[in-house]
C-alpha cells in the first residue's frame, strides 16, 4: 500500500518568483534578470545562474504559469498597454523587495 503522491519540488523562494517576474519583464534575458535581482553579482556570475534558474522545475512551470495567464488577458492594443503597466509594476515591485531584502 503506498501513501499520497508527494511532490519532491521545493517551493519558489522570493526571489525566484522576483528572478522569474524580471525575465518576463524584461523580454527573457535570464542575466539581466538575475543581475536585477542580485545587483552585486558579477557578469559572469548573472549569466550562469540566470540560466540554471530557468532550469528549475519550479521557476520554469512558474514562468510558464505567468505567460499562461498574461496571454489570457492579451486582447489587441488594449492588451498591450496593460502588458506594458505589468512590466513596469513588476520592476517597481522587484526594486521594492530587494530594497526590503537587503534591509
Amino acid at each position: 500500500m503506498t501513501g499520497p503522491a508527494r511532490s519532491n519540488r521545493e517551493p519558489l523562494t522570493q526571489r525566484g518568483e522576483l528572478f522569474a517576474l524580471e525575465y518576463l519583464a524584461n523580454g527573457y534575458n535570464a542575466t539581466a534578470a538575475y543581475k536585477a535581482t542580485h545587483p552585486r553579482c558579477a557578469q559572469r556570475t548573472a549569466e550562469v545562474n540566470g540560466s540554471r534558474l530557468l532550469r528549475k522545475a519550479e521557476v520554469s512551470a512558474f514562468i510558464e504559469s505567468e505567460k499562461r495567464e498574461r496571454n489570457t488577458r492579451y486582447d489587441g492594443r488594449r492588451g498591450f498597454v496593460a502588458e506594458l503597466q505589468i512590466r513596469e509594476t513588476s520592476t517597481a515591485s522587484t526594486r521594492q523587495v530587494l530594497a526590503e531584502l537587503s534591509s
